[in-house]
């Protein structure tokens, strides 16, 4: 005779393995091919992303089964352009709680559910992303970034010594977005030395993953010191935005300024102190994946002579004057450049898997599958930009593609995803595709990047939060072209 004990247990076990049944086999996602068991789906995609990171598990997924796949209980990956706009081209699938894990300060224009919030901030917002806007920030992109950049690949090329250009483009990136964001350079290009916020913005990083991975709880474990680097990151953004609703600076038109005098003319509505600490934030964090798109781009492109040289003479012609910066004007229309650009986004995408969406009520037909209401789509970037059918040898870098004609062109670009579509798509993407377009100019106009056999490192790109090689460096032998 069974213990109540053993009643319990057995009662249990019978609730586990109903619900197992359920899942695996009688739910409309359990027709979908994909990884099984589902229950255990996210801990081995979590597995690949710590011990795997080279990588991309969802890609290998949709390489074996096709453009839609379960990976996990109530979670679905696509992997095709047609069903990308289905889901993103709207508001009609909200973002997931899981973009709650990467706040800092509240709520922010990324990470806010609420469709009604995203337009109304969105309105604040737009307006400091314009082309106008952008154009203002020009000076300050080359005073702060690109002509310090300059100066450093200079410096090492004089004295003959090596430089990791990873490392000079992530500092670059941090002084130019403090300068536009937080009103003033960190200065870490031009000193050498590393600012706090790198930490802060590090830690969090990690806090969020841990938060997205294993949930809220998991945070009280944490060491002290990652929560206080949230904590300091918090109070600096504070202590900027109060400096400057102080002492406001009504000629200097970088995007705080733009930010603090945001008003919605119909409703008088602005955005309140910890909103504007909060988008603040939110620049920078999203400015190291112009970071990691910068350093695919360049050392895709070193690893080809012939097509720096193709470069070089493009950018030359547009901009023969090597006493004057590049402007944007000049480089913002070059094919090859642009090229070049277009071909490192698709071949080393920033996110390899992610923006996660829920299923509104009633569901939705994708890939001839049905798809209930509160599961969660992901997208596979990866498999998007790496789909044979659309692009040809789809693993080998070749701008070349993308100077066919004109109209063959309209294949690749719908499946040319790096900032997103719809109402949600990065609001930051033409002030990141200029810093891109001048970095590679200014760099390729002026310098030759060897990498000798003693520096070499290993280049293979590691899908976490973005896109970054494997061995965390890129070592170069800069030379003057000059």
């Amino acid at each position: 005779m069974l213990s109540v004990g053993g009643v319990l247990l057995a009662i249990l076990a019978g609730v586990l393995l109903r619900k197992f049944a359920i899942q695996e086999y009688l739910t409309p996602l359990a027709k979908l091919p994909g990884l099984r068991p589902s229950w255990l789906s996210n801990w081995i995609f979590y597995y690949d992303m710590l011990f795997r990171p080279h990588i991309s598990l969802p890609a290998e997924q949709h390489q074996q089964h096709g453009p839609i796949v379960r990976m996990g209980q109530r979670v679905v990956s696509i992997g095709c352009p047609d069903m990308f706009r289905t889901v993103y081209a709207s508001y009609r699938f909200p973002k997931s709680e899981e973009y709650s894990a990467f706040r800092v300060v509240g709520v922010t224009l990324f990470s806010t559910q609420d469709t009604e919030d995203h337009r109304r901030r969105k309105k604040l917002i737009a307006p400091a992303y314009s082309q106008v806007a952008i154009s203002d920030l020009e000076p300050l992109i080359h005073k702060t970034g690109t002509a310090n950049l300059l100066e450093l690949l200079h410096k090492h090329a004089d004295a003959n010594e090596p430089v990791d250009m990873m490392h000079a483009l992530r500092l670059m990136t941090f002084d130019v977005i403090g300068e536009i964001a937080f009103g003033r350079s960190f200065d870490m290009l031009t000193t050498g030395n590393n600012h706090p916020i790198t930490k802060w913005i590090e830690d969090h990083i990690r806090l969020s993953i841990v938060k997205y991975m294993l949930g809220p709880v998991f945070m009280l474990l944490m060491p002290k010191e990652k929560l206080d680097s949230r904590a300091k990151f918090a109070k600096f953004a504070e202590e900027a935005v109060r400096k400057r609703r102080e002492q406001p600076n009504t000629n200097r038109k970088d995007t705080l300024q733009r930010l603090l005098e945001a008003v919605d003319e119909e409703t008088g509505d602005r955005l309140s102190e910890s909103e504007l600490v909060g988008e603040a934030i939110g620049q920078i964090v999203a400015g190291t994946e112009t970071t990691a798109s910068a350093i695919m781009a360049l050392h895709l492109l070193y690893q080809s002579p012939e097509r720096v040289e193709h470069l070089r003479a493009e950018v030359t012609a547009a901009a023969p004057d090597l006493s004057a910066p590049i402007t944007h004007a000049a480089v913002r229309n070059l094919p090859y450049l642009d090229a070049v650009i277009s071909e490192s986004q698709r071949l080393r995408p920033v996110s390899a898997y992610g923006a996660p969406r829920v299923v509104p009520k009633g569901g939705v037909n994708l890939g001839g599958y049905f798809i209930p209401e509160k599961t969660v789509i992901k997208t596979c970037f990866k498999a998007i930009h790496t789909n044979e059918s659309v692009f040809s040898d789809a693993m080998t870098f070749n701008p070349e593609r993308w100077m066919i004609d004109e109209s063959k062109l309209a294949a690749m670009r719908s499946s040319l995803i790096p900032f997103h579509i719809g109402p949600r798509a990065c609001i930051g993407r033409a002030l990141a595709m200029m810093e891109m377009r001048l970095t590679i100019a200014e760099v390729v106009r002026r310098f030759a990047l060897d990498t000798p056999p003693h520096l070499m490192t290993d280049m293979t790109p590691m899908y976490r939060t973005t896109c970054l090689p494997v061995g965390k460096k890129w070592l170069v032998l800069p030379r003057c072209i000059e």
